[in-house]
This record gives C-alpha cells, structure tokens and sequence, in this order.
C-alpha cells in the first residue's frame, strides 16, 4: 500500500510540474515561434507557434539558410483546433497543426483525478479515523456516528 500511495505521489507532482510546462510553453508560443527545419531529401520542420505544435513535411525544395534552428516574433493570434492541410507551396506537403490545450486536458485531467482521489484525508487525533466524528468526552469507546471502535 505505501509503494502505491508513493507512486500516486509522484505521478501527481509528475503530472503537476508537466502541466505546468504546457501552459508556459503555450503562453510563449502565443508571441513567438521556434523552428527547427532539416533537410534529407525531404523537407521537414517541427516548431512551436500560435499556441499548437506544427509538423510540415514533403518533398520541395528549401533554401539553406532555412535549415537549423530559428526563433522570431509572430503576430499574437491563437488557433484553437487542429488542421491536417495537405497541399504547400505548390508541392505535396503534409502539414499538422495541434493545439497545445489538447496535450493539457490529457494530462491535467488524470492529474486533477490523482490529486482528488489520492490525497490523504488527515483526521485529526480525537476524531474517528472511519468519519472523522470528533470523539471528545466519548467514553463508550464506539463512534456514535458510524459505530466504529475507537
């Protein structure tokens, strides 16, 4: 029972600290955009802009000082739903778009549901360790609330 509770705790921090993360890097990723384009005969370019995750990939061709890491400002606009556009540039490119809010519900709500149903109700002494009655001036040594033996 103590390794469960252990792990519980840790998935929940877990959860907590990723969540946390999520929402910095979406807040960020409102203003600016980081890039990473590389090029092995097929284009691909992974960033983080307008609050999502893109992946572009397909066959073109791209400039070379494109490739690598890039940072810069964008606009402040915010997508909201995830795109799966298939044609770029006029070349075949597949291009996916996710919003970072999706990520976030996957880990935040199982995380809420840890933090909810695994954290450890602490009953004070005195009080009944079943409902958490307060026991003070009981001689009987039985909860009259749910019968317990105290």
């Amino acid at each position: 029972m103590a390794r469960l509770r252990r792990k519980w705790r840790v998935l929940k921090w877990a959860g907590l600290v990723v969540s946390l993360l999520i929402v910095v890097t979406w807040a960020a990723s409102i203003r600016w955009t980081v890039a990473h384009t590389a090029s092995g005969g097929e284009f691909r370019s992974f960033s983080l802009q307008l609050g999502g995750l893109a992946w572009l990939s397909g066959g073109g061709n791209v400039p070379m000082p494109m490739w690598g890491w890039k940072t810069y400002r964008c606009p402040l606009s915010v997508s909201h739903w995830p795109w799966i556009p298939s044609f770029h540039y006029r070349s075949p490119m597949l291009s996916i778009w996710l919003p970072l809010w999706i990520p976030f519900l996957i880990i935040a709500v199982p995380t809420g549901c840890l933090w909810w149903v695994a954290h450890p109700r602490r009953i004070p002494l005195g009080h009944c360790q079943k409902c958490g009655y307060n026991l003070t001036g009981n001689v009987s040594g039985v909860c009259p609330e749910c019968g317990e033996r105290a």
